[in-house]
């Protein structure tokens, strides 16, 4: 009973205060929202209306002021300048906030929108993935689409700083060949290499494909020794010369090669797969230069029948890792 006394006399307190009201600094709102004396409505102090003054007021117990039913159902005949705060003006523009209200235009065709710390408005127009084969679009020759930092999809073109193993490659084109030479190697530097190899033969006989070193293209200061295995068997022998492999007549074989410089001495050894034969399946290849080199700067790949080495064969050397 106590709290409705005391609600009560608050009310009839604010009734009187409302009829103590001065006219000349008071807008009465009617209940039909027309302005003016008479009427039975709301007796509002000008000074609210005022916003200096209305900041000044004091608040306490006021309640409803938000309520959204009630707000919707006053007049607001005459407020004016509410939505001039807006910036955006064009079709797409984006509502942002810098240092105080900001419009983004709407980017471009295919454009995403991004964060940017760097950018005025903290975010930005850029450009989307490309679809075609779903490689990224953008960046430049030998750039890598790589992460920057722990943030997932956060990825852009950086340079590859990323060192290849990849040493020198060939692939035989125009028309066929008898050698293929890489220069400029270095195997002191290099330790190891790997030639891999797709020999295809572009001719009516079996050609022995060889491997020079440093320019000296003398078979006889080599030595070289072979295992064949068969389908039905196997076989061995030993030749002059750096055969690294044996191309069957108008067939084609795959071959890893490895070549480094033992005390001296430049060796490899090799083992090839056949294609497009049954005959002869799998070939090991052993040989050496019989003096010593100090490097290996130069290596010719050389098949013993001319222009056997078919247009589409290739050759790629790599260093070990």
């Amino acid at each position: 009973m106590k709290n409705l006394s005391q609600e009560l006399k608050r009310k009839r307190d604010a009734e009187a205060r409302l009829r103590q009201t001065d006219p000349a600094k008071s807008v009465i709102y009617s209940g039909d929202g027309s302005t003016g004396a008479g009427g039975g409505g709301y007796v509002v102090p000008a000074d609210l209306l005022n916003e200096t003054a209305h900041d000044a007021l004091d608040h306490t117990g006021l309640t409803g002021i938000m309520d959204e039913t009630a707000h919707d159902a006053l007049d607001h005949t005459g407020l004016t300048g509410v939505g001039d705060i807006s910036p955006l003006t064009t079709k797409g523009d984006i509502y942002t906030y810098a240092a105080d209200n900001a419009r983004l235009a709407v980017g471009t065709d295919g454009q995403v929108l991004t964060a940017d710390a760097a950018s005025t408005n903290g975010i930005k127009w850029a450009a989307g993935p490309a679809a075609a084969n779903g490689v990224v679009g953008g960046g430049t020759a030998g750039q890598i689409y790589a992460k920057i930092d722990g943030t997932d999809y956060n990825a852009e073109w950086v340079d590859n700083s990323g060192e290849s193993l990849l040493v020198a490659s060939a692939v035989v084109s125009g028309s066929a060949v008898t050698s293929v030479q890489f220069t400029g190697l270095d195997l002191n530097t290099d330790k190891d290499w790997v030639l891999v190899s797709i020999i295809i033969n572009a001719t009516a006989s079996a050609a022995d494909v060889r491997l020079f070193v440093n320019g000296d293209t003398t078979a006889t200061n080599y030595r070289a020794s072979a295992h064949w295995f068969y389908s039905g068997g196997h076989d061995k022998a030993s030749v002059d010369g750096p055969t690294f492999a044996n191309v069957l007549a108008s067939k084609h074989l795959y071959s890893v090669c490895n070549i480094s410089i033992a005390n001296g001495y430049p060796s490899f050894l090799s083992r090839t797969i056949k294609g497009g034969d049954a005959s002869a399946v799998a070939q090991d290849w052993g040989g050496y230069k019989e003096d010593t080199e100090a490097n290996v700067t130069q290596l010719d790949i050389t098949s013993t029948v001319a222009s056997s080495i078919a247009v589409g064969s290739e050759f790629r050397l790599y260093r070990r890792g």
